[in-house]
């Protein structure tokens, strides 16, 4: 019960840490153009966030899978890769 309650912090500051950096460069970002930002869009960007660093952390610390740590970090990538485009 513990780690899965370290598990979700873990979850919870990776993935918000992620998202605020990605978020802040986009505030920052000057297109030239005229950008709006969905709220509902970008909450689910954080929530894919959070979500898919806690699933690539759980998933590397599968002691019965040979490459776990590898997979995990495969999946937190992606999960990188659907926030950012979410956003």
């Amino acid at each position: 019960m513990q780690m899965r309650g370290w598990l979700f912090l873990t979850a919870v500051a990776a993935g918000s840490s992620i998202w605020c950096t990605h978020f802040i460069a986009m505030l920052a970002y000057q297109p030239g153009a005229p950008i709006t930002f969905d709220p509902a869009l970008t909450m689910i960007s954080l929530v894919i966030a959070i979500v898919g660093t806690g699933a690539g952390f759980g998933l590397a610390l599968d002691k019965s899978r040979g490459l776990a740590p590898e997979w995990g970090g495969c999946l937190v990538g992606l999960a990188i890769c659907a926030m950012h485009y979410t956003g």
